[in-house]
């Protein structure tokens, strides 16, 4: 996540440079056109990061590279610092009174050696950086941000283990009971209007597994139906032709893709139909789709998955978004000792006695979280039923969940990278917080504006501007609010700790 800590440092340059003090700081120091030099180089690096990041856990050579990017990005904001000191203190002497003419009489003193200091850091900095351009070559890495192939592979390879099908059920289906009848009465309930039930909740808490349950309990209500994979990238035609196969739409293949909204609209709205949009990311998604799903008042259903309460509530307002919770202690054990023991019935004596605790503890760690649960209990499948291969895996849970290309940290990780650059530093600095531990958000919201996260916004306050992006990171599914104020504004917050550990890795 170099990405961040560079994109961070050319923010904070270009802030620097648009400072009213900084043209006459940076003469004074001798230092302006390399000020605006390394932004300009890191601008142009942070550009190449996003590939060199996609294929850097394969590629020691690669992984070296970003080191030394956040290591330069390191030196920069330093610099940076050093510029916002001196132009704080430039304004205070000018504001006049006795602090400024006390901090002018220090300052006599020590701005030779801090112009010195400054000066040789900026050299440092751009000798690191020429050097960094120039093993982009030397370590035969100049192409990566030509095709991004490595990413795109990567994407695929994800994109295609996580395509979802109505047809192949989840075998260990554990909790959901009381969601399963909540959301069927809502599918079934007498409304003629097109209705949109959506499911959100965090990636890998089990929304694609329900809506599965769902899909197949009630399928026999309708007369059309479709289930249909949508994923962060995706196109819109194919989707449209794939819906006009599964509802029965003739010659979708000769359809252009203003022909097939068109002609799925006058075939759909005659009617009642089932349709499910599985891993919707962005409500233009939903605007694409929803001008060839009619509201022909026949009680047509939508069942929508998603991480982004937003998308929900922008697909239909009138319907409440379902929100999905973590596994409790039982459930989460039942869960977990189903993988690890398939064959046995699921009572007080199918887990050796011995493995108990080392169970529980692994349990424990996967936080009521189902993907992860059936991760650890799958591998725990291939292990020999040993104290000693239990207590490896258990010490060494975070690398495990990080290992398989399809790990249960790559499909956590999509919902970092949807989120928008000014959002990422705020999300990894959850990292800095304890595990379990319950956030306040007053204390969350002044550290993040303390440390430069928080762009002005006209006359709205840092402090309001920074509680928006609170709000849309839990929209998102990547923190949980614990309690609220009187007025629905979020009090305290949790991050779940595979979230957090994906934060600090």
């Amino acid at each position: 996540m170099a990405g961040v800590a560079v994109a961070t440092v050319v923010r904070s340059l270009g802030d620097l440079i648009g400072k009213q003090l900084y043209e006459e700081v940076s003469l004074l120091y001798g230092v302006k056109d390399e000020v605006e030099w390394i932004q300009r180089e890191l601008l142009r690096i942070q550009c190449f990061l996003k590939d060199a990041e996609a294929i850097e856990k394969d590629n020691e050579r690669v992984k070296n590279w970003i080191r030394e990017v956040k290591e330069v990005a390191s030196m920069a904001e330093d610099v940076v610092d050093t510029f916002n000191l001196e132009i704080e203190g430039r304004g205070t002497i000018r504001r006049g009174g006795f602090r400024g003419i006390l901090n002018n009489y220090i300052s006599i003193f020590k701005k030779p050696i801090t112009r010195h200091k400054v000066g040789e850091k900026i050299q440092e900095i751009r000798l690191k950086i020429h050097e960094i351009s120039e093993s982009r070559s030397t370590y035969g890495m100049g192409n990566i941000d030509t095709g991004g192939e490595g990413k795109n592979y990567e994407r695929q390879s994800l994109k295609e283990w996580r395509r979802s099908s109505p047809h192949i059920e989840e075998p260990d289906f554990v909790g959901f009971k009381e969601d399963i009848e909540l959301l069927e009465a809502r599918l079934l309930l007498r409304e003629e209007r097109r209705c949109v039930v959506s499911i959100i909740g965090m990636g890998g808490l089990g929304k694609t597994t329900l809506a599965k349950k769902l899909y197949n309990r009630v399928r026999n209500y309708f007369s059309c139906l479709a289930w249909i994979y949508i994923s962060q990238e995706y196109v819109l035609e194919d989707l449209l032709q794939y819906i006009g196969k599964r509802v029965g739409l003739p010659d979708v293949m000769k359809m252009n893709q203003e022909e097939l909204k068109e002609e799925l609209y006058k075939f759909l709205t005659r009617r009642k139909y089932l349709i499910v949009l599985d891993d919707i990311w962005k409500t233009r998604t939903w605007d694409e789709l929803q001008a060839a799903l009619p509201d022909g008042f026949s009680g047509s259903r939508i069942i929508i998955t998603t991480r982004n309460r937003d998308v929900a509530i922008h697909a239909d307002a009138r319907t409440p978004p379902h929100e999905l919770h973590f596994l409790d202690e039982e459930e989460s054990w039942e869960l977990f000792s189903r993988k690890v023991f398939p064959n046995k019935e699921i009572d007080n004596s199918y887990c050796p006695p011995e493995l108990q605790g080392l169970g529980r503890d692994i349990v424990a760690k996967c936080g009521g979280l189902p993907l992860a649960l059936a991760v650890m209990g799958g591998l725990l499948l291939r292990k020999q039923k040993m104290v000693q291969a239990w207590k490896t895996v258990l010490q060494s849970m975070n690398w495990q969940l990080d290992q398989d290309d399809h790990s249960c940290m790559k499909i956590l990780a999509l919902s970092y990278n949807d989120l928008p650059d000014c959002l990422k530093s705020c999300f990894l600095y959850f990292g800095i917080f304890p595990e379990d531990h319950e956030i306040c958000t007053s204390k969350l919201i002044n550290m993040w504006v303390a440390e430069g996260f928080i762009k002005p916004r006209g006359q709205e306050t840092l402090e309001d501007a920074a509680e928006d992006c609170l709000d849309e990171i839990t929209r998102r599914s990547l923190i949980q609010s614990v309690t609220r104020r009187f007025d629905g504004r979020i009090k305290s917050c949790r991050i779940h700790d595979l979230l957090r550990d994906l934060s600090i890795s």
